[in-house]
C-alpha cells in the first residue's frame, strides 16, 4: 500500500500547487483522496493513451495493481475496528444512453463499493442536478454550511445522535469552534 500512498501524495501536492497558483495565499478546501479515488474508478475503464495519460497525471505506478491497492486502502479506512469514524462513499454517475460493460460495473462495485446511477446528462444537461445527499446506510447526518451569499455550501457528514439522546458533538462545541458568517 506504500505505492498508492506515494501516488496519492504526489497527486495531492500537484493538485494543491495547481489550485493555489492563481491565489497562493487563498484557502483551498478539497479532498485529494476523494478525487484520486474517483479518477481511479474512471482509470479502471480507460485503455491505451487515455490510461497512460491518466496514470501519469495521477502518479500511478505502472508496476503495481493500483486498484488492488485502492481496495486495501478503502478497506483500511472503512474498517469497523478502527479507533475513528471515517467512511468513503463512492458512486458513479453515467449517461443513461451509454452501455457500460458489466465487467467494469462489477469491478467498480467489488473494488470501490461504487454503484452506477444512470443520469440524463445529454437531454437534461442544464437541469440535471446530482444529489448531494447520497450516503450509503452508515448512520450519518448532513450538516450544511453555506458560504457567503449562499452561492456555495460545504457539506459535512456527521454521525447520527445516539439512541440514548446524548449528542457527543455538543461536547466539542464552544465559541472557538463555532462557525460564523
Amino acid at each position: 500500500m506504500a505505492t498508492i500512498s506515494r501516488s496519492n501524495t504526489v497527486f495531492a501536492l500537484e493538485l494543491l500547487r495547481t489550485l493555489s497558483h492563481e491565489n497562493p495565499s487563498g484557502n483551498i478546501f478539497v479532498s485529494p483522496l476523494s478525487i484520486s479515488s474517483a479518477m481511479a474508478m474512471v482509470y479502471l475503464g480507460a485503455k491505451g493513451d487515455t490510461a497512460a495519460q491518466m496514470a501519469q497525471a495521477l502518479a500511478f505506478s505502472l508496476d503495481t495493481d493500483v486498484h488492488a491497492d485502492f481496495q486495501r486502502l478503502n478497506a483500511d479506512i472503512n474498517s469497523p475496528s478502527a479507533s475513528y469514524i471515517l467512511k468513503l462513499a463512492n458512486r458513479l454517475y453515467g449517461e443513461n444512453t451509454a452501455n457500460f460493460l458489466p465487467t467494469f460495473l462489477d469491478a467498480t462495485q467489488k473494488i470501490y463499493q461504487a454503484d452506477l446511477r444512470a443520469v440524463d446528462f445529454i437531454g437534461a444537461s442544464e437541469t440535471c442536478r446530482l444529489p448531494y445527499n447520497y450516503i450509503p446506510d452508515h448512520g450519518l447526518q448532513i450538516l450544511e454550511l453555506p458560504y457567503v451569499d449562499e452561492e456555495l455550501s460545504m457539506f459535512i457528514l456527521l454521525p447520527e445522535v445516539p439512541e440514548d439522546g446524548s449528542n457527543p458533538l455538543l461536547k466539542v462545541h464552544n465559541p472557538k469552534t463555532a462557525l460564523h458568517k
